[in-house]
């Protein structure tokens, strides 16, 4: 058995493992992040990420490393996605970063084809 395999065994046997957790009632973004912004420059701060992030998109969609359909709208949640994954599926900041690593690389495997 892999020591990841071992983990979520060890993991499932102490209760620490999602699945042993209640499931959360479905909720919007709006019900996690809220309506408004946090700082006053949150608003600026978003529109420029949004601005470069579509960008780069645009620029990796044109050097073909980047699937066509592709919006920067899809992978914005994907991203957040993969970050909350790596969170709760891992204790130890090390663990954190290498599941991270492997959820980030089948994005970008996927964003390629």
């Amino acid at each position: 058995m892999s020591a990841s395999r071992a983990r979520v065994a060890e993991r499932r046997r102490s209760g620490r493992h999602p699945a042993n957790r209640r499931a959360l009632p479905p909720t919007s973004a709006d019900d996690v992040i809220g309506k408004g912004s946090v700082l006053p420059r949150t608003e600026e701060l978003t529109t420029t990420l949004d601005a470069l992030a579509g960008q780069l998109l645009d620029r990796t969609r044109t050097a073909g490393a980047a699937h066509g359909a592709v919006t920067w709208e899809d992978l914005l949640p994907l991203m957040c996605g993969i970050a909350f994954a790596a969170n709760l599926h891992a204790d130890e900041r090390q663990a954190r970063l290498e599941s991270g690593r492997r959820y980030l690389e089948v994005m970008l495997r996927g964003l390629r084809g």
